[in-house]
């Protein structure tokens, strides 16, 4: 993550639409050392700022991470700030990139470079469904790139955004079944400066719809059924150490009343129910 106002864009979206979701935020670095766990998640928004002329935007710990992710049917949305596709590609002549960087973005995102174009450009939805009624401008005032990768998708894939009308910004994917599936959205456009908040969070409204496939009344009941705890479980408290408050998560497989005893060392502090 690059900072926390690229966080609070896209948390001001999903609280726009959907009031009562909640969602956590961590770094990229969280990831990498293991602090936060992508499986512990149905669905992931990974989001890149200025990474790529200074830093990977996806180094090899990475690129394992998310690739494990996908293969376990995660649900994931890439939004690019910082030319991913140019980065990855070994045709953009960078000097760093390697063939596992291509390797990852032709297999994984299935995607290819296709060159770039002048950021100050007009973003639409292609027919396919998913963003098909969107029209909107970017504000290159917000975060200064000057361009935007243009994208090749790589079969299955299909495109989902269009730049200047006739090139691709945005691709989605569905890999497995055809409802329990990992599913990935990746945009070259980033989401921070799209025109006007209002056009964010109708955005992320189709993102998550997509995402989590809540449409139809198969899905729900697959939601159901994958959100439904197998086991009892209770979770690390975070953050720890704390002050003043901390948050203990915990799973029941029924439905029922919970009564939750904190200790310390040998006397009860507190009873929650």
């Amino acid at each position: 993550m690059p900072g926390p106002s690229f966080a609070f864009t896209y948390g001001q979206a999903i609280v726009g639409i959907y009031s009562g979701y909640s969602f956590d935020t961590c770094s990229n670095d969280a990831i990498v050392d293991s602090t936060v766990l992508l499986d512990e998640y149905f669905a992931v928004i990974w989001f890149v700022g200025e990474e790529t002329e200074k830093d990977e935007t996806f180094s090899s710990i990475k690129q394992l991470t998310i690739r494990s992710y996908l293969e376990k049917y995660g649900r994931l949305i890439i939004s690019s700030g910082a030319n991913i596709t140019w980065d990855l590609d070994l045709d953009s002549n960078r000097y760093s990139t390697t063939k596992e960087d291509n390797e990852f973005l032709n297999h994984i995102i299935k995607a290819d470079f296709a060159g770039k174009i002048a950021m100050n450009k007009t973003i639409t939805g292609s027919n396919d469904g998913i963003f098909d009624e969107f029209e909107f401008s970017l504000d290159p005032q917000i975060y200064a790139i000057d361009s935007l990768d243009i994208i090749n998708p790589i079969s299955p894939a299909k495109a989902c955004l269009m730049v200047d009308s006739t090139k691709i910004a945005g691709i989605r994917n569905e890999m497995g079944h055809p409802i329990n599936s990992g599913r990935l959205l990746y945009f070259s456009s980033p989401f921070k400066i799209i025109e006007s908040s209002s056009i964010q969070a109708k955005l992320m409204k189709s993102i998550l719809s997509y995402l989590l496939v809540i449409d139809h009344a198969e899905d729900k009941k697959l939601e159901r059924d994958l959100t439904k705890p197998e086991k009892y479980t209770l979770e690390q408290n975070y953050p720890n150490p704390f002050c003043p408050s901390t948050v203990i998560r915990h799973q029941i497989p029924t439905a029922g009343d919970a009564t939750l005893k904190i200790y310390n060392i040998n006397r009860s502090v507190g009873v929650y129910n």
